[in-house]
């Protein structure tokens, strides 16, 4: 796989997928993905984060989110038309940024509380994240918009019905880390173990967090479950407990 050919089969997927229910994903579908297939790629250690479904307020239209993350004010593109900015502190430039950014630090073996620090002063001068992002992909279980709640139950009616794609995207991708963003009984972690991510697996709580740990040959070798970007409470007690858990699992794979 390189830079070239990664998106070419990303669109292969898609593809298939308008191809196989068109009533379901033709002029809806959420175009997901690795934004950056050279940035990427060269990571020592790859991560995938992986969420329920975009939110689009129950109207979803068609959108490359890899095209948005690359636009220069992270605006979507959609029926030719870019729709507004994303804010500084919006869902792609500050809250995903910010896990993004927890993750990188916490592979380099940075202090938390200084790498918080530093991108909350980045927000704070109105620093877009677009270089924050560009070393992840970034999956959607349901890539068709939903409303700011998710339908647990629709989630994963798509998890169990596309699995097959889910799973060759994430092969695609060969991460060493997949971050599932949400928590509960259908959770992003507990849909892909239950459908994508079934091979043998150990699981293990570090820090009250639930991962799981596949075989060393295995890509992904870890499953972390982690909270939504826009969980509420502190941002910067969100910032050290994903930089914790991404540190400890990168030394107990010997990442």
């Amino acid at each position: 796989m390189n830079a070239a050919t990664l998106p070419q089969r990303e669109n292969e997927l898609f593809d298939e997928l308008v191809n196989r229910s068109p009533s379901s994903f033709k002029g809806k579908l959420y175009r997901d993905g690795v934004p950056k297939p050279d940035v990427y790629l060269a990571q020592r250690v790859k991560v995938v984060f992986v969420f329920r479904e975009p939110s689009m307020g129950d109207d979803p239209w068609e959108v490359d989110l890899r095209q948005q993350i690359n636009d220069e004010e992270m605006r979507a593109f959609s029926d030719d038309t870019y729709r507004k900015a994303q804010s500084i502190r919006g869902f792609w430039n500050g809250k995903v940024a910010r896990m993004a950014h927890a993750t990188l630090g916490a592979l380099a073996g940075r202090s938390p509380s200084e790498a918080f620090a530093e991108f909350q002063e980045r927000l704070r001068h109105k620093q877009r994240s677009h270089d924050v992002l560009y070393p992840f992909g970034f999956m959607q279980i349901k890539k068709v918009g939903g409303g700011s709640v998710a339908k647990g139950e629709v989630v994963e009616a798509h998890a169990r019905d596309y699995a097959d794609i889910l799973k060759r995207q994430i092969a695609l991708y060969e991460p060493h880390i997949v971050i599932a963003c949400g928590l509960g009984g259908r959770s992003p972690a507990r849909l892909l173990r239950n459908y994508v991510l079934t091979d043998s697996a150990v699981e293990r709580p570090p820090h009250g967090l639930n991962w799981w740990r596949f075989s060393a040959t295995n890509r992904p070798m870890a499953l972390l479950e982690f909270s939504h970007p826009s969980s509420r409470g502190s941002h910067e007690e969100l910032y050290r407990a994903l930089a914790a858990a991404v540190r400890d699992i990168a030394i107990e794979l010997g990442l």
